[in-house]
């Protein structure tokens, strides 16, 4: 019976052995599953640059028509428009338009000219 329960247990000469073993086993599933982590995180990380990429493309076509519907409705031809259907006005008459020429700086020299012509706002 002695001899059978020595034969389990190893010998004191192989527990450095083993020991080292599993220290070594733990360094290599430790490493494995290290890397594991490591890459899931770039696939998350290449994911997200995706979308964003996506999101950015969708924003500049965005961008894009809002800038052209701007344009749209800057046009000259259209504000012309809705000023004669809208609001009902009309192209003035070449006896109403006044042209002012202004030369350097006009702050003090147009409230002189308004005062000397009487169309101060009172």
């Amino acid at each position: 019976m002695n001899r059978t329960h020595h034969k389990l247990r190893p010998s004191r000469s192989r527990r450095p052995v083993i020991l080292v073993a599993a220290a070594l086993f733990a360094v290599v599933v430790t490493g494995a599953l290290g890397h594991v982590t490591i890459r899931l995180g770039v696939i998350r990380l290449g994911y997200a640059i995706s979308e964003g990429s996506h999101e950015r493309r969708e924003l500049e076509e965005q961008n894009r028509r809002l800038r052209v519907e701007l344009s749209l409705l800057r046009s000259p031809q259209r504000i012309e428009h809705l000023a004669a259907d809208k609001l009902g006005m009309t192209r003035p008459e070449a006896s109403q338009v006044r042209v002012l020429r202004t030369v350097g700086s006009v702050g003090p020299k147009l409230a002189e000219a308004t005062r000397r012509n009487g169309l101060a706002a009172q």
